[in-house]
């Protein structure tokens, strides 16, 4: 603490104040350097903001590199001539996988036709059972 000092003292939050010599007193100007100043009227002086074009910019670069990669894409692969449909179902018939699909469908074609023989006969079979109870009942009726 300052002896014979003047003031009040106050400690509040980052910022605090104190007691100052009698004969001390507060400083009016501030010293800067020149490149302070110059960073400061920079700062002060404002300029309108020009909107600029980036973002077309970027979407027109992009456009034309894809493109370009499109056209090398295209010299570089070798595409056969196009082929009807039924050419192609031929061609892929011809393939193992399409030999395992085709004997899956025709193993679930014939479970299919044995299942509907079995559904035909129990039918027949129910409704047989049916007729004898309907006869039955008529005769107790």
């Amino acid at each position: 603490m300052v002896e014979g000092g003047v003031g009040d003292l106050e400690d509040t939050g980052e910022f605090g104040l104190g007691r100052a010599l009698k004969d001390s007193k507060p400083v009016t100007k501030i010293e800067l350097s020149k490149e302070k100043e110059a960073e400061i009227a920079a700062m002060e002086h404002y300029e309108e903001y020009q909107e600029s074009n980036d973002d077309l910019v970027q979407q027109q670069e992009e456009a034309a590199i894809l493109a370009k990669m499109r056209k090398n894409k295209n010299k570089t692969s070798e595409r056969r001539a196009k082929i009807d449909r039924q050419t192609a179902f031929i061609e892929y018939k011809a393939t193992e996988e399409a030999k395992m699909i085709e004997a899956e469908i025709i193993e679930a074609r014939q479970s299919l036709k044995s299942k509907r023989v079995d559904l035909k006969q129990q039918t027949e079979s129910l409704n047989s059972i049916k007729k004898d109870i309907d006869q039955v009942k008529e005769y107790l009726d």
